[in-house]
């Protein structure tokens, strides 16, 4: 066996990622082989359901898991009006043995995520209605801080 540059991955998240179904762990494992250093990368879903072996319907249904669980969040792209591939980021979420016990005990732990940037390579346009959600997503968002605080 040779080692050759290229040929290897870190995983994040292992501990939470082992929870999850089979076919959820090997798309995520596949995505974050495409992530780049912002943990963002745009396969799309043909090239996903190729690489792991599965549909693409399950390629989508699992997506829907991994966001769910929170370790993906979807964002659409759009160039002249035409739908490109979806770009995925990765986020790392905080294992047990990541968090002291006195820090947010009981408490929920929340990661706040941006879309890319407009100076980001992956040129990105959302729709109107994506920005609504978008906003609607960051209320949310405020108010389960402040309930979280609140306590």
């Amino acid at each position: 066996m040779r080692y050759e540059k290229g040929n290897f991955i870190t995983v994040p998240n292992k501990s939470e990622l082992k929870k999850l179904d089979a076919q959820s762990q090997v798309l995520f494992m596949w995505l974050c082989s495409f992530t780049d250093e912002k943990g963002q990368c745009y396969p799309s879903v043909n090239r996903l359901a190729e690489c792991c072996g599965l549909s693409r319907k399950t390629i989508i249904e699992r997506v829907k898991v991994l966001i769910d669980k929170g370790f993906l969040t979807k964002f659409h792209r759009y160039n002249d009006n035409s739908q490109q591939s979806n770009l995925y980021q990765v986020h790392l979420l905080p294992s047990v043995s990541d968090t002291p016990p006195s820090v947010g005990a009981g408490k929920k732990v929340v990661q706040l995520v941006h879309p890319p940037s407009a100076g980001d390579t992956h040129r990105t346009k959302t729709t109107e209605l994506n920005l609504n959600n978008q906003k609607d997503n960051l209320m949310k968002f405020k108010e389960t801080i402040k309930g979280i605080f609140k306590n």
